[in-house]
């Protein structure tokens, strides 16, 4: 007997396409992709496959030219800005790979700094970033 497992992201038909001058450069193209819930997830391929842009659109910083995307039961495709906002700084999390983090504050600051955002109490962030 086969088992479902519910996909905690997500896409369908996911292409992507950049204009740079007259030329048109598809950087996805038909991207059919589910991740699993618990599962460990690897997103690899040489400089230039799509890694990123891939990530991007999953994490609702950048759009596909079409296709659908679903990340924790919610539909991201067609949501305006304030909605993307909202989910990411509610569900997802991201460690950039030039890292991105402020080098005045700690390791548990910079961890905390986003947090700002939710409106949750001081005591809250302090207890889920593991600063005190």
């Amino acid at each position: 007997m086969t088992q479902i497992v519910e996909a905690i992201v997500s896409t369908e038909g996911l292409t992507k396409a950049f204009q740079v001058g007259d030329r048109k450069i598809i950087v996805l193209k038909d991207i059919n992709l589910q991740v699993p819930k618990f599962s460990f997830t690897v997103i690899c391929g040489p400089s230039g496959s799509g890694k990123t842009t891939l990530l991007n659109i999953i994490g609702g910083i950048d759009r596909p030219t079409s296709g659908k995307v679903s990340v924790a039961g919610e539909e991201l495709t067609g949501k305006d800005e304030d909605f993307l906002s909202e989910f990411r700084c509610n569900h997802i999390g991201f460690v950039f790979q030039s890292y991105n983090l402020v080098s005045t504050l700690t390791v548990a600051e910079n961890v905390a700094f986003p947090m700002e955002w939710t409106r949750k109490p001081s005591v809250e962030i302090e207890l889920k970033s593991g600063s005190s």
